[in-house]
């Protein structure tokens, strides 16, 4: 018996031992905004790569005179910067590439992308420049693609034959546009992929299929408002395979692309789903898919929001997913947000992430990595308001968890976990019944709620209740109209919590 238990504890203690250390290693946090461009008035920041445990930040940079350039930045295990290199000097405005304008090809050599603008008379004139450096980030060559005037850059990757493919899009509207360079960095092809419909169509990400083609996603405009998510699957020669939308009833703008490691497709997008004065509410809408564009899964992740916006999603080594973006619960603020899925596409935690508390703050996530230490790091940009006079950097390390610092997190599993029950309670859900609903609607939640509203689908308020010490309530509707309704639960440390019921 006392040779069973043991056998029991030794392995309980293993399993304990595997399952804290898979999900919560990371000690290092940080959540900063810092000054990456040091002598310029603003930067943003949009893409980071891990390099021996420090880091690697890569974005824009604007002077007094309102001149863009390209910046890269050396940061260590703990965000400070520890040096700053400055690119793209030969023209006013030099653009880096938004969803992926920095790689680092093998130990010797890294890759950046950015466009350039310059002016002649009243002519512009838009090329891609590709540049090559060393280990220490200096450049090596920079190489001009100017055969084309209209082109910006948005993404660059390594295929699986050691070249590049670069994205961007033509400001002439003509299509998606993709180039592809051998493992000597010469143009194989180049296409601009144009589904000939009438609309316009920007390229934001570019994913090598496991089939050697290319999945190229972004969105497909019939006004520079009206946009819906779009990929196209192109063959390994550049040429259209098919093509699919994925928006719904409202704009959804544009739409990512990944890879995972079992060869499927990853297409990531916001699906806005209501309409409230003017302002569109949106979820994180994931779909995978094969090389033929069939769909296996479509799931909605996340709190509903408006300007709702995902920026990046990357495949991880164990099957899942990691994304980021941005999104705002009162039009006014908005806070930067990071999603983290199994390889079911089952949610493992999503969390939401702010650093100033002004009531105008906007907080935008623009990329997010897995780190070494099992953590994950996101960089994007704090811009200026009222409040906040200048646009720097934003840079967030946090653990397995999403956590922002040791026991600062609701999800998850804890060794004390029963000590802070506090952490549990920030987590808002609530239930209505009867739904559809008569004369009462019986709304319930679990988390510490302070207020509730109600609202028509057009915005008008019709109910707002203190809530301190309930758990429940009953909502009278036996006057109300017909029709679908919102409501919101809000708690005391700003987490909201939305749902709908229909009153027949």
């Amino acid at each position: 018996m006392k040779r069973n238990l043991l056998i029991v504890v030794v392995v309980y203690s293993l399993c304990f031992k595997l399952v804290t250390s898979g999900w919560s290693q990371s000690t290092t946090y940080f959540n900063i905004k810092t000054d990456l461009s040091l002598k310029h008035y603003d930067d943003y920041c949009y893409a980071v790569v891990e390099n021996d445990s420090t880091y690697v930040a890569y974005g824009n940079a604007i002077d007094g005179a309102y001149n863009y350039s390209t910046i890269v930045c050396g940061l260590n295990s703990t965000g400070n910067q520890e040096w700053m290199k400055e690119w793209g000097s030969d023209y006013p405005d030099n653009y880096a590439a938004q969803h992926g304008g920095l790689i680092k090809y093998n130990d010797s050599l890294w890759f950046s992308l950015y466009t350039s603008v310059y002016y002649t008379g009243t002519t512009y004139y838009w090329h891609i420049f590709l540049q090559c450096h060393n280990a220490a980030l200096d450049t090596l060559w920079t190489m001009g693609f100017k055969e084309d005037t209209v082109l910006l850059a948005t993404t660059l990757i390594k295929t699986m034959d050691g070249g590049l493919a670069i994205g961007g899009f033509r400001l002439d509207n003509a299509g998606f546009h993709i180039r592809k360079l051998s493992s000597t960095f010469e143009t194989e092809w180049v296409k601009t992929v144009s589904l000939f419909d009438g609309f316009k169509y920007n390229t934001y990400t570019i994913a090598q299929t496991s089939d050697s083609g290319f999945a190229l996603s972004g969105a497909r405009f019939d006004t520079w408002v009206d946009g819906d998510p779009v990929v196209a699957k192109l063959n390994a020669s550049g040429n259209l395979e098919w093509w699919l939308n994925f928006g719904g009833q409202f704009e959804d703008f544009g739409a990512l692309v990944c890879t995972t490691n079992d060869g499927s497709l990853i297409v990531g997008n916001i699906l806005n789903l209501y309409e409230i004065n003017s302002y569109l509410w949106g979820r994180i809408n994931i779909s995978k898919m094969d090389n033929q564009g069939n769909v296996s899964w479509n799931k909605l992740y996340g709190n509903l929001g408006i300007g709702n916006t995902i920026n990046s999603i990357i495949g991880l080594e164990d099957g899942g997913l990691l994304a980021c973006g941005y999104v705002s619960h009162d039009a006014i603020a908005y806070q930067g947000w990071m999603l983290r899925l199994d390889e079911q596409g089952d949610s493992v935690w999503y969390r939401e992430y702010s650093l100033l508390t002004n009531l105008d703050e906007l907080h935008w996530l623009q990329s997010a990595i897995p780190c070494s230490d099992k953590g994950f790091m996101a960089v994007g940009t704090i811009p200026n308001t009222f409040t906040n006079p200048e646009t720097d950097s934003w840079l967030l390390k946090v653990d397995s968890l999403g956590c922002v610092a040791e026991g600062d997190c609701w999800v998850g599993i804890s060794d004390n976990e029963e000590e802070k029950p506090h952490h549990k309670s920030q987590m808002l859900s609530l239930r209505c019944s009867p739904n559809p609903a008569l004369h009462t609607l019986n709304i319930q939640w679990t988390g510490n709620a302070n207020v509730l509203e109600v609202y028509t689908l057009h915005g008008q308020l019709l109910q707002y209740q203190h809530l301190e010490g309930l758990s429940r309530y009953p909502l009278t509707t036996l006057d109300w109209p017909r029709g679908v309704y919102i409501i919101k639960l809000f708690s005391p440390n700003g987490n909201i919590c939305l749902g709908k019921f229909i009153k027949i």
